[in-house]
């Protein structure tokens, strides 16, 4: 078999030749078309909910925000997993999702259930919910720690107990 390949190929050097040629253009012009991702998202498919409130501590920012979110997104389809952080002032809450689901679709059904539970959580506090893909979550936890600890450093915590001044 390997013989009359061989064969063939001695023959008819110039459609050889042409199937090689061929076979270079496709791998170039795949090559070029290629979708490259700089920093490619290998995580879930998740969508965070992450909620400052920058003057209650950590067991009202449970109570009063974390709990009533993850009650509110308990009946949401595909979800595999659900987690929550609550610290002083930061509420945040992941729904993992099954890996086919789309992730817009995903955003869409839990914003559409945060904007039912808004109503819940009493309006004195300043709420902020913001959708977060993982790496958009690493960049706003670390920029949150930052701004937190300058804000502790430079005011101390005279001003943090007062709404929107230690914010």
């Amino acid at each position: 078999m390997l013989d009359k390949i061989i064969a063939f190929s001695i023959k008819n050097k110039f459609i050889i030749g042409l199937m090689t040629l061929a076979l270079i253009i496709t791998g170039v012009w795949s090559a070029i078309h290629l979708p490259i991702d700089v920093v490619p998202d290998i995580s879930n498919n998740q969508v965070q909910v992450i909620t400052l409130a920058p003057s209650l501590g950590a067991q009202e920012v449970e109570q009063f925000i974390t709990a009533p979110i993850e009650l509110a997104t308990g009946n949401i389809d595909h979800v595999t997993e659900k987690r929550s952080i609550s610290r002083s002032g930061l509420s945040v809450i992941t729904i993992v999702f099954k890996d086919k689901t789309d992730v817009y679709w995903a955003r869409q059904q839990v914003n559409e259930k945060l904007k039912d539970v808004q109503s819940q959580i009493p309006k004195v506090w300043v709420n902020r919910f913001l959708l977060l893909s993982q790496l958009g979550w690493a960049k706003f936890i670390t920029m949150w720690c930052i701004q937190t600890r300058l804000r502790r450093k430079i005011f101390g915590n005279r001003f943090t107990h007062y709404p929107g001044l230690g914010h």
